[in-house]
């Protein structure tokens, strides 16, 4: 500590210069040298990891200019005030600026030290831009505010001059010199007073200034209170947060889609978000939680697919929340890590609602131009009139024949849809057949593997139970017989 207090005692030296400082230093008993450091390292922490850093940048943008235009105002410093003016006219229009596109500076993450940088620019003594702005700006204005004021001069018959100077002298007065004074624009002449009161003018500015003050406050308290949609959340894998269900489309007799508003900027970026991933659903009345595979991810929310069972709480619950209403949920939880062109072939089993991780995953190999694995998918259901997804999948294997192919199976090819051709597909649960068929040979070895997501029956069925989330269980089922082995094979 001793080898600092030389540089110490330099910087003190040289913050001795500041008048503000020191009077801070007065007020406080604070060492003006460990407050500039305090605000140094508050600021620093604040504005480069983005911690309260709109509030830390204005309140920047605030403090000092407001003391100095007070100041100016306090000496009748004109000039100064001028110049003050166009800087909070500046600080205004960047505010502006930020509460409208928040969303865009979320890919500028040093602007925050931009804007620090730049207000500094604008009031420090050493370059003060404001008033280089304001000798830029001002000229440019000057023949609206010479129009503006000729037209006001016209339109204020003489008569209402005179009366308005009478008003002035009917308010109570002390004399203060008997020197006169000579209006201009009026051609009147009067003694100098020194009013006890405001002039009827100055009365009129207060009500106006109240008055607007007023519409202000209560314009805001109406449009935060009926009017303002807060920013959407964006999903986090550790916690909880609220989103807003903005819209339910139904797609079978017990399934719907379900939109919830989200912030999620990283969705347009090349990576986008991860898949196969959940989010974890929490239903609030009872303090239970279940996962659901979004199968959309955008930039302004993700999309829910939820078949309503009887027994189930979160399912029921979804159902039943109406649109406007908030549920919690916390994710993307990465339900299996995946590497393009880690294996050649990849099949793909699913069953009702556990098409979801499978069709996330089919949109991103697909979407990327560098991934060359071939995708073959059996999608089990009860009826035609159940398969979700199903113009989805067709359009995806029609546009790219070569890397995606589908087959279809119902228990029952009986449709209760009207004007809904006969189904083509195939008929039956899953069986060996349709594996041999359908599925790329387990000879294959690790150049293969073998996706099955669906109902706890399905996937015994197929693959052998899996006993928890966290444990896949030994492999059996239809694919034990045909001699895949356990590493080829993941069960959700």
């Amino acid at each position: 500590m001793d080898q600092l207090q030389p540089y110490l005692q330099q910087f003190n030296n040289y913050l001795g210069k500041f008048r503000t400082l020191k009077r801070i230093e007065k007020a406080t008993g604070i060492p003006k040298t460990y407050f500039t450091l305090a605000v140094y390292f508050f600021t620093s922490v604040s504005v480069f990891f983005n911690v309260w850093a709109g509030f830390t940048t204005t309140a920047l943008a605030l403090i000092y200019p407001t003391y100095r235009a007070f100041e100016a105002s306090y000496k009748d410093d004109t000039e100064a005030l001028k110049v003050w003016t166009t800087y909070f006219w500046f600080v205004g229009l960047v505010q502006l600026l930020e509460l409208k596109l928040d969303t865009i500076l979320y890919y500028f993450p040093f602007y925050y030290v931009v804007k620090v940088v730049l207000l500094f620019g604008m009031f420090l003594p050493q370059y003060f831009g404001a008033k280089l702005l304001h000798d830029a700006v001002v000229p440019v204005l000057i023949p609206y505010f010479k129009n503006a004021e000729q037209a006001h001069n016209k339109t204020i018959p003489r008569a209402s001059q005179i009366l308005q100077h009478r008003l002035v002298l009917s308010v109570p007065y002390v004399a203060n010199s008997a020197d006169t004074r000579h209006f201009p624009r009026r051609g009147i002449h009067a003694t100098t007073l020194k009013p006890e009161k405001l002039a009827p003018n100055q009365h009129k500015l207060v009500a106006v200034v109240l008055l607007t003050g007023a519409i202000v406050v209560i314009g805001d308290i109406v449009y935060f209170t009926y009017y303002h949609e807060p920013v959407a959340a964006t999903l986090t894998p550790e916690d909880f947060k609220k989103f807003k269900l903005t819209e339910v489309i139904p797609l079978t007799h017990d399934t719907s889609l379900l939109r919830f508003a989200a912030n999620l900027p990283q969705a347009d970026s090349p990576a986008g978000m991860p898949v196969p991933s959940h989010v974890v659903v929490k239903d609030h009345t009872c303090q239970v939680a279940r996962a659901y595979s979004p199968v959309t991810y955008a930039r302004g929310h993700f999309d829910l697919l939820v078949k309503k069972y009887e027994n189930g709480s979160v399912s029921r619950f979804l159902h039943d929340t109406p649109v406007g209403e908030f549920v919690e949920m916390r994710g993307p939880v990465v339900t299996l890590p995946y590497e393009p062109n880690a294996v050649a072939d990849i099949g793909m089993i699913a069953g009702g609602t556990g098409i979801t991780p499978l069709y996330q995953l089919i949109k991103r190999i697909l979407r990327d131009p560098e991934d060359k694995t071939r995708v073959s998918l059996i999608f089990g259901n009860r009826s035609p009139a159940d398969v979700l997804l199903f113009n989805e999948l067709q359009i995806m294997a029609s546009a790219k024949p070569d890397r995606l192919r589908v087959f279809l199976t119902v228990d029952s090819p009986a449709d209760p849809r009207p004007n809904v051709g006969k189904w083509t597909g195939g008929v039956g649960v899953i069986n060996r057949t349709m594996l041999k068929q359908h599925m790329p040979p387990s000879a294959l070895g690790m150049d293969a593997a073998i996706l099955v997501c669906g109902p706890d029956g399905l996937i015994q069925h197929v693959a052998g139970a899996k006993p928890n989330e966290t444990d896949q269980g030994p492999l059996g089922g239809l694919l034990k017989e045909l001699g895949y082995q356990d590493r080829q094979v993941f069960k959700f």
